[in-house]
């Protein structure tokens, strides 16, 4: 018996792992291309780019993991179909449950790994992406002046003839037109040979070099010049401020989505309570995809011609479940009543695919009860 556990469990964990692996890189790669644009448009290096991105896997494996499962019982129960492993484990007396045994403990143990990643990492994750994405976007980037071409930043207008091999501006040309808020400073325009940012303790600013500065005094009206061989232009006034992040549902702990907080509104409130129940109930379906494979490979007659009949049969159980769940969960922002469905269907589901497949030995049990 445990010769047979250790035989399954190492094949169904080499091929559930490797699927996961496989399908955590795939999807995670596509759903990083969203966020290209930040190296494009902020200037951000390689290393921040995938800093930023890896935050994104604990989401990403909590759901394909169930995935995982469900494909690598149905590729393992098949290939031993065929190879008559099965056949030869049943002949010498051992049940449906000690061949379901090693895949349903690997459910249970993806369960445990999902309320884990679900509950404690997913919101941690989530707050340091957004919080990384949210100052990228707030920073100044050189990126942001396009050359050849009259850029408006904030008010200003800067004009920069081309750029240089090491990020350098040549031909730069600076028209403020309005003085800046809570500031005396006088209406100005620069103009300089060559320039570049420079990122200093106080702030970015762009170091200008040989060029000129004609401003107009706000009072008298007169114009005035002046020549420099190096001037620095302050840009924190050209960077829009950062407005307060608002918090996701999935960036919030548990105890926080289903906290009530004053004056929020009703739909907000929905869809924070429908986030909270979605990780405690979605870790459910490791377990369940687990025991709808068992179910669709290991009962009735094994006939090898049939064996696609019920892959396909366990795939279509575990879309349907998992599609009837996330509806469920979805609507329950809108529809709260909902919520004693999702738990019912979880809660009725479990118990009943455990009853399905020890079958043999619960109808064992009634007659024997009854013969007694």
């Amino acid at each position: 018996m445990t010769l047979l556990f250790r035989y399954l469990s190492k094949k169904f964990l080499i091929v559930a792992s490797s699927l996961v692996v496989i399908l955590i890189a795939s999807v995670w790669l596509t759903q990083s291309l969203r966020f290209i644009e930040i190296i494009v448009n902020h200037s951000v290096s390689l290393g921040g780019y995938f800093s930023l991105i890896i935050y994104l896997i604990p989401d990403l494996m909590a759901t394909i993991l169930p995935i995982g499962l469900l494909v690598g019982g149905l590729h393992v129960y098949s290939k031993l179909i065929m190879d008559h492993e099965i056949e030869a484990i049943r002949s010498v007396g051992l049940s449906n449950t000690a061949i379901a045994k090693p895949l349903v403990a690997l459910g249970l143990l993806g369960t445990v790994l999902v309320f884990f990643i679900n509950i404690y990492i997913i919101p941690l994750s989530f707050q340091q992406f957004r919080n990384q994405e949210h100052q990228i976007k707030n920073q100044f980037s050189a990126s942001l002046i396009r050359e050849g071409a009259f850029n408006l930043l904030h008010g200003i207008t800067a004009y920069v003839r081309e750029r240089g091999p090491q990020g350098e501006f040549k031909g730069i040309f600076i028209y403020n037109p309005h003085l800046p808020e809570g500031k005396s400073e006088n209406i100005h325009t620069i103009i300089a040979e060559e320039g570049f940012i420079h990122q200093g303790p106080n702030g970015v600013a762009l170091v200008l070099k040989n060029g000129s500065r004609q401003e107009k005094d706000k009072t008298t009206g007169k114009t005035s010049f002046f020549s420099f061989d190096e001037f620095v232009f302050d840009l924190e006034k050209t960077v829009k401020k950062e407005s307060p992040r608002i918090a996701k549902p999935y960036e919030k702990s548990l105890s926080e989505l289903f906290a009530e907080v004053p004056g929020e509104d009703e739909q907000t409130q929905g869809r924070m309570r429908a986030e909270g129940h979605q990780r405690l109930l979605t870790p459910w379906l490791a377990l369940i995809d687990s025991l709808i494979v068992c179910l669709a490979m290991l009962k009735g007659d094994f006939n090898r011609k049939k064996k696609r009949h019920r892959v396909c049969l366990g795939a279509v159980l575990a879309l349907f479940v998992h599609v009837t769940l996330y509806v469920l969960l979805n609507l329950s922002a809108k529809h709260p009543g909902l919520l004693f469905g999702c738990y019912a269907f979880v809660t009725l589901l479990v118990p009943v695919l455990f009853l399905l497949l020890e079958s043999e030995k619960v109808l064992y049990w009634l007659s024997s009860r009854k013969v007694g």
